[in-house]
């Protein structure tokens, strides 16, 4: 019998702890993405790429792509994701934390309406999108980052969000018919339509990301027979989603959900069959077996759920 998608996140994260409820949303046809610069320059801690990482417990920075833990933050924290001036933001509860690059303590803390779960940054506004965990709402933040507005997404079951290179953001997830879907909120315009999307039987989407020039949804398929890791690179015409090229993930089987494509590489969270937590990085878009892996980050027992790189401005 197939997996729902509820019950395949149930499956993917029987240990997390994490409490996540609903709430309301605005009517729709009201704008959403008003205009508004981006966010200040801010002070950094080092000029090198870095990797953070939330988790359960404490979250990690790393170095990047070594892999070495050159810091910890005493934060628990859901989904991650960073902007082009370097600064990450960690999804925790109703809360979003906002660090500097370098930084192990939180400059700013945002508050949602309802709990968190994925964000993502747009390049070109610096508006902040969050995926609420009630899977119905997205969260908008102009700079400066003040309230939030809250739109609701109808008959339409969200998971992870990303932004293109245009300034729209395309949420991943499940329509009516728990069918794999998209659901688009246009640059300026705050209006949502619902796009198709067709992909193999026993697919699952997750991270989505700009690459440079297509939309990219991580993928898990096939849970029962030979699973596996995908990113699809979709284009999107109209109402409908087409996949023109995959990437195949080698060397791991079960994908958590969180990804982060930098500088002709992604990196993912994945488990082992015992469980633990590792990161692998893999060349993007070739794809195969991975060119470097961080293990046991934070110990066998920890629970990883974001990644982000952080990159000097």
């Amino acid at each position: 019998m197939k997996l729902s998608h509820m019950g395949r996140l149930v499956a993917l994260r029987t240990t997390v702890i994490f409490v996540f409820v609903g709430c309301g949303g605005q009517s729709q046809g009201q704008s959403i993405l008003p205009q508004g610069p981006s966010a200040v320059r801010r002070q950094h801690g080092t000029s090198n790429p870095l990797l953070y990482v939330s988790a359960e417990n404490s979250s990690y920075v790393l170095s990047y792509p070594e892999g070495k833990v050159v810091g910890t933050i005493a934060q628990a924290a859901a989904g991650a994701c960073s902007d082009e001036l370097g600064n990450v933001y960690f999804v925790y509860g109703k809360s979003i934390l906002v660090y500097t690059h370098g930084s192990t303590t939180a400059s700013q803390t945002l508050t949602l309406p309802s709990d968190g779960a994925h964000c993502s940054v747009d390049p070109l506004s610096g508006n902040l999108a969050v995926a609420l965990a009630n899977q119905l709402d997205i969260a908008f933040f102009t700079p400066p980052y003040g309230q939030p507005t809250v739109y609701q997404l109808y008959g339409f079951v969200a998971h992870y969000c990303g932004y293109d290179n245009a300034g729209n953001l395309f949420i991943d997830g499940y329509n009516k018919g728990d069918n794999p879907g998209l659901a688009e909120v246009a640059a300026g315009s705050g209006n949502i339509s619902y796009i198709s999307l067709s992909l193999p039987e026993d697919s699952y989407p997750e991270t989505l990301q700009w690459d440079g020039n297509y939309l990219a949804m991580t993928v898990q398929r096939s849970q029962k027979v030979n699973p596996h890791i995908a990113i699809d690179r979709l284009s999107i015409s109209g109402s409908t989603a087409t996949v023109v090229s995959s990437t195949t993930i080698k060397g791991v089987k079960h994908h958590v959900g969180a990804s982060w494509l930098y500088d002709n590489q992604v990196t993912i969270i994945y488990s082992t069959s015992r469980g633990f937590p590792n990161i692998g990085i893999w060349s993007y878009p070739k794809g195969g077996r991975p060119v470097h892996r961080i293990i046991n980050i934070g110990g066998k027992q920890a629970v990883l759920s974001g990644v982000a790189v952080s990159v000097a401005p």
